[in-house]
């Protein structure tokens, strides 16, 4: 439908906040409604660097909502290894 949601987070959540190049060029191009959630330093920064350039709906990383989503995720997973979505801390 054009939309799309997107969690980001953070392996090591205190590193020093570089970007994920890949994901903010992926982010910036892509041409539908946005729906973008981020926690972690780089996962931050990425995201500042998207809403520089576009409008998008954030989703706050320290909201209730972004766990719930996550822990939803990660239990209708069809990973056949699970270490690959990184738990919450």
């Amino acid at each position: 439908n054009n939309r799309m949601a997107v969690l980001m987070m953070d392996k090591k959540p205190r590193l020093y906040p570089l970007h994920d190049i890949g994901m903010e060029k992926f982010l910036k191009e892509f041409h539908g409604e946005l729906l973008v959630g981020a926690r972690g330093n780089v996962s931050e920064f990425t995201l500042a660097n998207v809403l520089k350039e576009r409008n998008i709906s954030v989703l706050k990383g320290d909201s209730p909502v972004f766990d719930k989503i996550v822990s939803e995720v990660i239990q209708s997973s069809s990973f056949k290894d699970k270490k690959q979505i990184i738990e919450l801390e």
